[in-house]
């Protein structure tokens, strides 16, 4: 009896320490989905979507064929879920699951397409704040979940998605509350490095006996003069070591150029990471 509360004691010691270890994955990222704009639904439908497929493509692996009910098992979803999700189709590279806004992008939507709150060209009118009629405050009311109208109104002024005219006028500047700094060059290099990164480091925990090195450095810099002395150093090295290590696996990889078939060997990934953050 002992040992099986022991047993027990560690197994929710162990669940703990992973939903921690996942919770310090997700904040960023879903501070990242905030940013651009996508709702808790449509979080949770891309889960559901990622989680399928993630079984399904173990399944794959272990040459199996995809079973429903194996992957309903494992993920905890209906079967009826699993053999919807697995017949989406792409589109353009992404899986179509449909788009279900949060409270203040149905407010920038409705404010942007609907008539009555439209000029007759069809631009999206400026709105009083408060007051009936054609104002903010009867569409953010009747389109907003509930939520209060200045919460509502604060939100939109700090993502930049109205501007005030006056102190009793907004203006409508996007379909779509998101923060207008990231741009789609770099958000796909985000993705891909971030996905690397984590397929990297998950690889190691499951096989603990891989080559995976891991290093970092950090500390602080007072001197402004001395940030970008340090920062050019930090390029130059970065150059000299990557130029190196790029001769070195083209030499060692492909025999210098040498000309014949080639084995299929390991994939070499290696990334350097360099980043300020103010205090």
């Amino acid at each position: 009896c002992q040992v099986t509360l022991e047993a027990q004691l560690k197994e929710i010691e162990a669940r703990a320490t992973e939903r921690e270890a996942l919770s310090k994955i997700l904040v960023p990222l879903i501070g990242y989905a905030l940013d651009v704009g996508l709702s808790v639904r449509e979080m949770q439908g891309m889960c559901r979507v990622a989680a399928v497929r993630a079984a399904a493509d173990r399944q794959l692996a272990g040459n199996l064929r995809i079973s429903i009910s194996g992957i309903a098992a494992i993920t905890g979803l209906p079967r009826s879920e699993v053999s919807r999700i697995l017949r989406i189709r792409k589109t353009g590279g992404q899986f179509d699951i449909g788009y279900r806004p949060h409270s203040i992008n149905k407010i920038l939507s409705v404010w942007n397409e609907s008539p009555k709150f439209n000029y007759q060209s069809g631009r999206p009118a400026d709105l009083k704040i408060y007051g009936p009629g054609r104002t903010f405050e009867s569409l953010a009311r009747r389109h907003g979940g509930g939520l209060p109208v200045r919460a509502v109104l604060d939100e939109l002024i700090r993502s930049g998605s109205v501007e005030i005219i006056d102190a009793h006028t907004i203006r409508f500047r996007s379909s779509v509350s998101m923060n207008r700094r990231a741009n789609a060059r770099d958000l796909k290099l985000f993705s891909q490095r971030a996905a690397q990164l984590l397929e990297g480091m998950l690889y190691k925990i499951r096989k603990p006996d891989s080559h995976f090195i891991l290093s970092n450095i950090e500390g602080d810099i007072s001197e402004d003069d001395a940030l970008p002395v340090f920062r050019k150093e930090v390029v130059t090295s970065s150059d000299d070591l990557l130029a190196g290590l790029r001769e070195s696996l083209f030499r060692i990889g492909h025999g210098g150029g040498r000309k014949g078939p080639r084995k299929k060997g390991q994939r070499i990934r290696m990334t350097i990471l360099y980043q300020e953050i103010p205090h």
